[in-house]
């Protein structure tokens, strides 16, 4: 074997090893459009986030973020109701902190769509991650709902990676 083949070799070797690596410290998701997101979720609801807490077991072994919201429209499996609470792994309590990737992101007073599902447990949880997160914003003058990108240590099975696209909340609410 030449030393140009063997060095080639061994940097495809380093490579390979890295993309392992790298995949070993991520979340693996399989891309999910609207129709999945839809069918695998029991609860579709647009609303308002109206508060986030952090809760761990006793031994703080493992951290939940609990996001609480108030809905303004149910379109599927929350009728009658004013609010729901999903159950995400990772948070912070006290001097600990959990980052699980992949889960998406909430913050106090944000409008949203979310698709979720129950838990083994009960609790209700994200439906595919980020997946199943929309942010509602206001461009242009138009309601847009604007999904989640995967973020650093997310890898998507399925595609190359699922970026955020604005679609109008009325069409976009529809196809719910």
């Amino acid at each position: 074997m030449s030393r140009s083949l063997a060095g080639k070799l061994a940097l495809a070797c380093v490579v390979a090893t890295l993309c392992v690596m790298e995949a070993a410290l991520a979340s693996m998701v399989t891309s999910m459009d609207l129709e999945t997101l839809v069918r695998l979720s029991s609860v579709i609801v647009r609303g308002e986030v109206e508060s986030i807490r952090f809760g761990a077991d006793s031994a703080v072994t493992q951290i939940h973020t609990f996001v609480t919201i108030r809905i303004d429209e149910a379109f599927k499996g929350a009728s009658g109701l004013d609010r729901i609470t999903l159950k995400q792994l990772g948070g912070t309590v006290g001097a600990y902190t959990s980052v699980v990737f992949g889960m998406p992101e909430f913050q106090t007073g944000e409008r949203v769509v979310v698709f979720a599902q129950p838990l083994e447990n009960g609790p209700l949880t994200v439906t595919g991650l980020f997946q199943g997160k929309y942010r509602i914003d206001l461009v242009g003058g138009v309601e847009v709902a604007l999904g989640e990108a995967a973020r650093h240590g997310t890898v998507v099975v399925g595609q190359a990676g699922r970026e955020p696209t604005a679609q109008p909340l009325a069409g976009f609410l529809g196809r719910v």
